[in-house]
Formats: C-alpha cells, structure tokens, sequence
C-alpha cells in the first residue's frame, strides 16, 4: 500500500455573516478537506499541485481557503498518481467512450481524484489539478474554451475565469463581483 501523507486541509468558509459579502441567508456551511497526495508524485507535480491550489484560493479571494491543520476533518480528497494501462483508468475510459487525464470520483469516505500522469503533458499538469479539484467542489463542466471547468485539456485554463467562478457563486450564493478572476 502506498504511504499517504497529508500536505493541505481545503477551508470552504462559510459565507454565514461575513459583511464583507453583506449576505444575511446562505447554503454555504464550512467544510473542511483534508487532501492526501500519494507519494508518487515527484517535486514538480507537487509544486504544480501546491500552485493549483493556491489558484482557488485565489480566485475566490480565500472562500476557498488551504491549511495544514487536521481538526475537524469532515471530507478526504486522495490526489492518486496513475497510468494509462491502469484497469480502472480503462474501465472509466470504456464507460465513457473518451480517453481522460483525470478524474474526480466520489467514495464512501470522500472524494479520490485519478491523475493520468502519461497521458497530461507538462505544461498542463496545474491545469488538470485545478479541473478535478473543481468537479470536488461540485463544479459541473462548462463548454466555453479557455475556462478551468473546460472538459478538454487543450481548451482548458490554468487559472479561474470569469465563467469558472460565476458557476461556483451561483452554487454557493457568493457574489461573482467579488471574485478575483483571470481575464
């Protein structure tokens, strides 16, 4: 079994009387992510997941936030290194009739995202952490080129757009004119 060790906690803060938001009703409750990564990961893809994250923190100006602390853990996140002949990367790919580089997909225990390194070219590693890491705050794809939430890599985002996180507000009643989107 491969070593787990725990680098970042995910922070959704509650929105719940915050005046900088000036909302008095929301659905947002805090929930706090801790993220596993497996130790397979080398220190470039781990600097690529350390800069996707911070990229969420800030787009959404720290709603979404990232803390090493390990209180109060509601939800696990395992960021999983894998490969293209892996069994289950080729049943996920059956199923779907398309070839994917990663995949969020949700557990008993949390979410485990599946990070088909040989299929992601380098350039484009940050790009596919800041995707699923979407899909586990309940992001759906968006069709718009150059959005995060785009389902193809080479039509994706390495940062937050304007479309990202209109859907993400939308979702958790933040309002968009307070977010730090990339033009």
């Amino acid at each position: 079994m491969k070593k787990l060790f725990p680098i970042l906690v995910l922070i959704l803060s509650t929105l719940i009387g915050n005046s900088f938001f000036n909302i008095k009703e929301n659905i947002v409750r805090a929930q706090l992510i801790t993220l596993l990564i497996d130790d397979s990961f080398n220190d470039f893809e781990k600097d690529q997941i350390y800069k996707a994250v911070q990229e969420w923190e800030r787009g959404t100006k720290k709603i979404v936030s990232f803390t090493s602390s390990m209180k109060n853990t509601e939800q696990i996140v395992y960021l999983q290194k894998t490969h293209s002949d892996d069994s289950e990367v080729n049943f996920i790919n059956e199923v779907n009739n398309q070839q994917f580089t990663g995949y969020a997909l949700k557990e008993a225990w949390g979410w485990r995202i599946l990070i088909v390194r040989d299929l992601i070219p380098t350039g484009f590693f940050k790009r596919t952490i800041i995707h699923e890491l979407g899909h586990v705050l309940h992001l759906r794809h968006l069709a718009r080129d150059h959005t995060a939430m785009n389902p193809y890599l080479n039509k994706g985002s390495d940062c937050l757009t304007y479309e990202d996180l209109f859907q993400f507000c939308d979702l958790y009643k933040c309002p968009i004119s307070k977010m730090n989107y990339c033009d």
